[in-house]
């Protein structure tokens, strides 16, 4: 806006929006600008609220297609390709630049096995379904999912290197080097998604950290992961499709029933039990009895 102001001498500018973004302009940064200067047209979307701002606006004639752009981002975040709803030059443009997670699919496949890229793409999938449910925004959850696993691809000894040579700061590091070093993809993936992909939000860096042994304080992004980890559609067991159920009625209940269910498989294969997970347990028992 400053820009165009300062480019040209009295321009007509107009700002075009959806109604989910009208709804939501009040809050932008120096939005009295926007209001003074240029006129904001918005395009009606079957389902928002018409009219909830109380600044001048127009609306467009009939209504635009139930589609919104974060939707489309997290579409391609979440499994690698372009909907068909994206116009070809734009998809063209987003292949060629690898923009809105296309270098994050292309790193991935270059870094794990088949089956993990896909359980990756299925958390993510799994983590916008629960996103709209209990209010937390897709591509934050999406950006979680296809994240989770970045560090799978090392081996037990690889994860223990990578955590010293990068000053990782692991709760019971050392039990974890000695009895079950795999447990450290976890905090890898979440130093990858902050390094090595530049993911700055502290809630999708911690729910990818805690995703494997959970944590005593966990936002609703990091249940969401770690529920999605356990359930997603790649999952086989009989216990996942429970789970995802589950978690489409009650988060906690789904988050109580996976850490029970992770516990019982640790023990059963006869694997050391990180304190983490239990702690975890004892946690959520108590919030239950609450």
């Amino acid at each position: 806006m400053q820009y165009l102001l300062k480019r040209y001498k009295n321009p007509d500018i107009y700002l075009l929006v959806g109604t989910d973004c009208l709804n939501d302009l009040h809050n932008w940064k120096n939005p009295q600008v926007i209001f003074d200067h240029a006129t904001v047209i918005a395009g009606k979307r079957r389902g928002y609220n018409e009219n909830p701002a109380q600044f001048k606006h127009v609306f467009l004639p009939g209504f635009f297609p139930k589609l919104s752009s974060s939707r489309v981002r997290a579409h391609i975040l979440s499994c690698g390709d372009i909907p068909d709803t994206v116009p070809p030059q734009i998809a063209d443009t987003i292949r060629k630049h690898k923009l809105y997670g296309l270098s994050i699919h292309a790193w991935l496949k270059a870094h794990l096995k088949p089956n993990r890229y896909l359980h990756s793409c299925k958390v993510a999938e799994m983590a916008a379904a629960l996103s709209d449910i209990y209010d937390v925004n897709v591509e934050t959850a999406v950006r979680a999912g296809i994240l989770h696993d970045a560090g799978k691809g090392f081996s037990g000894p690889e994860l223990v290197e990578f955590c010293r040579t990068h000053n990782i700061r692991v709760p019971f590091f050392d039990d974890i080097c000695r009895q079950e070093p795999s447990l450290l993809h976890s905090f890898v993936s979440a130093w990858l998604a902050k390094h090595e992909f530049d993911t700055k939000d502290k809630n999708v860096l911690n729910a990818i950290a805690e995703h494997t042994l959970g944590s005593l304080h966990m936002s609703e992004l990091s249940k969401i992961l770690f529920v999605a980890d356990i359930s997603s559609k790649d999952r086989k067991y009989k216990d996942a499709f429970l789970i995802r159920n589950l978690a489409m009625q009650d988060l906690d209940k789904a988050l109580l029933y996976a850490a029970n269910r992770k516990l019982l498989f640790t023990i059963d294969s006869q694997k050391w039990l990180c304190p983490l997970g239990i702690d975890l347990w004892n946690h959520l028992i108590k919030q239950e009895k609450l």
